[in-house]
């Protein structure tokens, strides 16, 4: 008889272990819808292409290399909101959620973002990720510049080294 048991225990359990799971994603989805995230993301993929744009002029792309570099920018953003569109990402992101935090948490965190100062968060988070972005264009654009000019200096850093060690360089016959 107690083999019988627990050979029909797990299978009475199954469908309580698929409600969990589903309550888990329930509340992962929640949290996502809490936090604006299809919003955010129609957001993001929206402001690519001006700045994909703005990128270009920032590195001073001739003008005549512009219009391709449109045109191509302009596909490349298509193509991202066609493969990453937000049908495809909601049940990952849930996923990934649901894998972090317990269900308790997520629905902790759902109140949150659903709370005044949650809400103002999750509304002023693109204006953020603009300035952040904007930030840090100036950033990558020095350290590009900078990143150019490594080799250069590691080259003349090199010839004083052998000068000093009295190495004379190689002729270039």
């Amino acid at each position: 008889m107690s083999t019988l048991r627990m050979l029909i225990l797990p299978i009475l359990l199954l469908p309580l272990a698929a409600y969990a799971a589903d309550t888990h994603e329930a509340a992962a989805k929640a949290l996502l819808e809490a936090l604006q995230q299809r919003e955010l993301h129609e957001a993001q993929l929206d402001q690519l292409y001006p700045e994909m744009l703005a990128l270009a002029e920032e590195m001073g792309m001739p003008e005549n290399d512009r219009e391709s570099y449109r045109k191509m920018s302009g596909r490349l953003v298509d193509l991202m909101r066609e493969e990453m569109s937000w049908e495809k990402l909601e049940p990952v992101l849930a996923e990934a959620y649901a894998s972090v935090y317990t269900e308790a948490e997520l629905w902790e965190l759902a109140a949150f973002f659903g709370s005044p100062l949650g809400r103002k968060y999750v509304e002023r988070t693109p204006q953020l990720m603009a300035e952040t972005n904007r930030i840090m264009r100036g950033i990558s654009s020095n350290f590009v510049k900078r990143m150019a000019e490594l080799p250069k200096q590691m080259a003349a850093e090199e010839m004083l080294r052998k000068r000093e060690a009295g190495v004379e360089p190689a002729s270039a016959n």
